[in-house]
């Protein structure tokens, strides 16, 4: 009998090891496959298993906070301190955003920005300024 016991333990402590380091993504490749520098910590992502482009920021060792998933449209203007991101939900809809940038340089993304969802005409007349430029990843 105690046999059987410890066997199970045994057991289910292999299987719950196992299913953490599954769950946790450890067996996956899903490093970096590209990214852009925009400012300060902020940089545009490509993970390696997906075409998904995500806006993050640097927080140290290799570690990234996504911002905004999936961007369709970012946007920086160096003039008023700030990104625009466009994040698309559906074929005909999407959800805008405008990140102030408190200190884009700090490793605490609370310090460094500010986010905040805008209106897709207030996206589109921020976004026609000359001194906003479209960053593309590739």
């Amino acid at each position: 009998m105690r046999y059987t016991f410890e066997m199970t333990n045994k057991l289910v402590f292999v299987f719950s090891v196992s299913l953490l380091l599954i769950a946790c993504g450890y067996f996956e490749n899903d490093g970096v496959k590209s990214q852009k520098h925009i400012v300060g910590n902020i940089y545009l992502l490509e993970h390696n298993n997906t075409d998904e482009i995500d806006l993050a920021h640097d927080e140290g060792y290799g570690m990234y906070a996504i911002v905004v998933s999936d961007c369709n449209l970012v946007y920086y203007d160096p003039i008023e301190n700030r990104i625009y991101a466009e994040r698309p939900l559906t074929e005909w809809s999407s959800t805008y955003y405008s990140l102030i940038l408190k200190d884009p340089s700090s490793r605490k993304v609370w310090e460094a920005i500010e986010m905040h969802e805008i209106l897709e005409t207030t996206f589109k007349k921020r976004t026609a300024k000359k001194s906003c430029v479209q960053i593309k990843l590739r």
